[in-house]
């Protein structure tokens, strides 16, 4: 294989990433190769239990995004790694990792490198080309043991330390640490605590500082020069420790900062060590390659020595550069979060986003766009609640026996297998709501929670404060039980009763309209239901992988059961069901893009080969090649091509290239004034789909432009719509448009977020906003009794934060009627695609 990029990065540990990020901000194509099996590998697999950064955090934070004010200031191991993980979410990287460099060299001819690469994993050659080469190689990247007199006849284990996790294993035993750097220091250190007898050697001339004290020299680093800087701190030390070379810590000639700007040597920053020397709880011995004291050592022998990227013979230059090599650019990033120094007087840690201007506060919007969802929850209500207005509802849903056997259920316990089923998108017992009054509806909230899942997991890593907030909303209505799922199990879709419910106007709380339970089995199938609700259950372990992973097994788990269950028994919930659901939720598209849909999840989500096999026999029978450009509730199979098509571009899963294609048709009908466009805009340029609830296409239709153009940008590709060029940037400017037109940019210079600028929609069709709460009117409000206020001109009471409306017409009009459900009415499938694309731009604006 061979690909072709402009710049290639080799190592992705934090300097690699932190380049990487850096070109990815400035749209320069960047491939980062990575030999391990995942990125950051010292970090993750090769960093003792204890590790801290040994420097303030604010000197240690990557390019663009900051440490959360809320760290300690000496970062552990543990938070680091995950600051990492966020990292390489926030800014969209994708190291290919378990590549192994073999060669590079550099053609003068056509100016470009050519780098010969092992793929360890499939045991293949690959070549990349690129007019840049970046060895981020680093500068702890290889263990080194030398060779010192008398290793060979020790009869005792010996270990590097980077194999070192802790000390639990060597109470009691003799142990010798080999070098007298940060590890060696920290590791003696840590062995001692342990119950082990610990012995160092100091083998070579050290500084000694405290974590406060280098803090204090980088800071007055800004306004000094080094050596006065250097002086500052030798005094600050000499003040702690006094005279060390007694204990066999001679210091260097040179001064701390000047070593590590001159050699690459850092000073040793102290955790407890010294005071363990001084009370001969360690004990040292000041030796340089001496011969080693092992007749009495019966335990392990930890070696501590590491080659810097320092020496002008270039003793540790990478070995796949060979001498003759002529280097047009090589950039030696010796970046590393716990040894890096500014070089001079002004040097500068922590580069920051300049925001660009924004004519929107996509962060507020943001966290209104999520809040909304407490204003629709069903159930017991936290304490945290903030929508407070929201009292507990529905909490006998599902309860009385006669609900069930009114649509034939008959030997199922309602709270065992049958209810499971029910609690995996809250239809009983009062988890989650969806949209058409007090009645709950399985099919569009699965939906909903695909999308929220899939605004998680694109740009999650970008929602800061956020994300916990976003998990909380997928996560209420996926409340299930812990016992086993059956196929055979029928699955409860809807509680309550759509016509009787239309025909009251009252509050969620005072809810007494009869609350039906409807379930699809094999007799009565409903195979969108199913497929969307795996679909969901798939996009949600995902979610939950790292942060809850039990919680995460189980939702795959119950993913491919109930997808086993909407394959093997199709029907559309429409036709057996239809006088339950039709005309509010009739299924219009048919159950083939739900199909795709989920299996596209699965694939995902479980990585078996199994549901790309799936995919690749049955993708044109369920519709992967139709021309539908509709995204919403009841068609799926534009976002199955757009999710489909990443397996294909960053993932390189080539049986799947067809839906790069497919994703591409999409795309090239979106654009006006290309040769296939097809789609209808209003005056102010806002995408019209339909008159009921337009705006449910405008939010996932930009969903999935800001979320292509992120893939397209990973794999470097654009799209060709018969001889016009569409960049990822121009799709995210696209989708600014859309989402800028719903906060306000528009003809009627209103936004379409309740809660969200000077003006906004006041008489929204919502029951629970436009009566009177709970607190304010504590009696009951009966049945028709709301309906004096429905036909009101007042205000709605209560403001629903965050709701976003079905929007204006095709003339850019809003009456901003309460009785006009098809442009007034919230719903949560309108609100889950937009959190994604908020995320996106509150990042790229500086406000995240």
């Amino acid at each position: 294989m061979k690909q072709e990029t402009i710049v290639l990065i080799v190592g992705a540990g934090p300097a690699g990433l932190a380049t990487s990020a850096c070109l990815n901000l400035k749209n320069v194509p960047n491939i980062v190769l990575e030999k391990e099996d995942c990125y950051a590998s010292l970090w993750q697999k090769r960093a003792y239990d204890r590790l801290k950064l040994h420097l303030a955090k604010q000197f240690c934070e990557l390019p663009h995004m900051p440490f959360p004010k809320n760290l300690p200031t000496f970062v552990p191991k543990n938070v680091f790694v995950q600051y990492l993980d966020d990292y390489v979410s926030c800014f969209n990287l994708d190291p290919l990792c378990e590549r192994s460099v073999v060669h590079a060299s550099f053609d003068p001819n056509c100016g470009k490198w050519s780098v010969k690469v092992k793929n360890t994993l499939s045991g293949t050659d690959e070549v990349y080309v690129a007019r840049f080469l970046v060895v981020a190689s680093g500068e702890n990247g290889e263990g080194y043991v030398p060779s010192i007199p008398g290793l060979d006849s020790f009869g005792g284990e010996v270990m590097h330390s980077s194999s070192y996790e802790n000390g639990k294993r060597f109470e009691n035993k003799n142990v010798l640490v080999v070098g007298s750097g940060n590890s060696g220091m920290e590791i003696a250190f840590d062995l001692s605590n342990w119950g082990a007898k610990t012995s160092i050697v100091i083998r070579s001339p050290v500084h000694v500082l405290t974590e406060r004290i280098v803090q204090l020299g980088m800071i007055l680093l800004k306004y000094l020069p080094l050596d006065h800087v250097d002086n500052v701190v030798l005094m600050l030390s000499k003040l702690k420790y006094g005279n060390l070379s007694s204990y066999g810590i001679p210091k260097p000639t040179k001064g701390p900062f000047y070593l590590k700007w001159s050699t690459g040597r850092s000073p040793v920053i102290d955790v407890g060590t010294i005071d363990k020397i001084k009370a001969k709880e360690i004990n040292s011995q000041s030796c340089f390659l001496c011969s080693l004291p092992v007749g009495w050592l019966v335990g392990l022998l930890c070696l501590v020595w590491f080659a810097l990227l320092a020496s002008s013979e270039m003793d540790s230059f990478p070995s796949f550069l060979t001498s003759s090599t002529t280097l047009v650019l090589l950039l030696l990033l010796l970046f590393s979060p716990c040894n890096a120094y500014p070089a001079a007087k002004h040097g500068t840690f922590g580069h920051h986003r300049r925001p660009r201007f924004a004519s929107h506060n996509y962060r507020d919007a943001l966290t209104k766009s999520i809040m909304f969802f407490e204003g629709q929850r069903s159930g017991k209500l936290p304490p945290n609640q903030r929508i407070s207005w929201r009292k507990d509802s529905g909490l006998t849903d599902g309860s009385a026996a006669h609900d069930i056997f009114e649509v034939g259920l008959s030997n199922y316990e309602l709270k065992s297998q049958c209810l499971k089923w029910v609690l995996l998108f809250g239809a009983l017992n009062g988890n989650a709501r969806i949209l058409l009054g007090q009645w709950k509806v399985g099919f569009p909230m699965a939906f909903t929670t695909t999308m929220l899942s899939w605004s998680v997991i694109e740009f999650g890593g970008l929602m800061k404060g956020e994300l916990q907030n976003a998990k909380q909303a997928i996560r209420w209505p996926l409340i299930i039980s812990s016992k086993p799922l059956l196929i055979q199990t029928p699955f409860m879709f809807r509680v309550g009763d759509a016509t009787k419910d239309h025909a009251c106007w009252e509050r969620p709380e005072d809810m007494d309209t009869p609350r039906t339970v409807i379930k699809i089995d094999k007799n009565t199938p409903g195979t969108e239901v199913a497929a969307e609700t795996a679909a969901a259950l798939a996009a949600a372990s995902l979610v939950f992988r790292k942060s809850d992973p039990t919680y995460s097994k189980i939702l795959a788990r119950r993913a491919i059961r109930v997808f086993e269950f909407a394959d093997k028994h199709r029907g559309a919930y429409s036709i057996g069901l239809r006088p339950y659901v039709c005309p509010y939720y009739c299924d219009f598209s048919g159950y083939q893009d739900e199909l795709l849909w989920g299996a596209a999840w699965l694939h995902k989500a479980t990585r078996n080969p199994t549901y790309l096999s799936y995919i690749q026999a049955n993708g044109n029978t369920l519709g992967a090649d139709e021309t539908d450009n509709t995204f919403g509730w009841d068609n799926k199979h534009v976002g199955a091509r757009i999710l489909l098509s990443k397996a294909f571009l960053v993932q390189n899963v080539q049986p799947l290239h067809d839906y790069k294609s497919h994703a591409d048709n999409f795309i090239c009908s979106l654009i006006p004034g290309t040769p296939s466009s097809t789609a209808q805009y209003t005056p102010g340029g806002l995408l019209f789909k339909m008159n009921d609830s337009n705006m449910q296409y405008v939010t996932s239709t930009s969903f999935l432009l800001v979320t292509y153009a992120k893939y397209l940008t990973q794999s470097h590709k654009v799209v060709n719509c018969g001889g016009a060029t569409i960049t990822p940037k121009k799709l995210r400017t696209f989708a600014k448009k859309q989402v800028d037109y719903l906060l306000g940019d528009n003809p009627m210079k209103m936004s379409f977020m309740v809660g969200y600028g000077p003006r906004y929609p006041l008489r929204i069709h919502h029951r629970g906003s436009s009566l009177p709460s709970v607190s304010s009117h504590p009696a009951k409000i009966q049945c028709s009794s709301g309906f004096s206020i429905y036909n009101s001109q007042s205000p709605n009471p209560n403001i629903l934060i965050g709701a976003i409306v079905g929007g204006p017409d095709q003339n850019d009009r809003f009456p901003d009627q309460r009785s006009d459900y098809e442009q007034s009415e919230p719903a949560t499938y309108i609100n889950a695609p937009l959190v994604g694309s908020l995320a996106y731009f509150a990042h790229s604006f500086g406000q995240l």
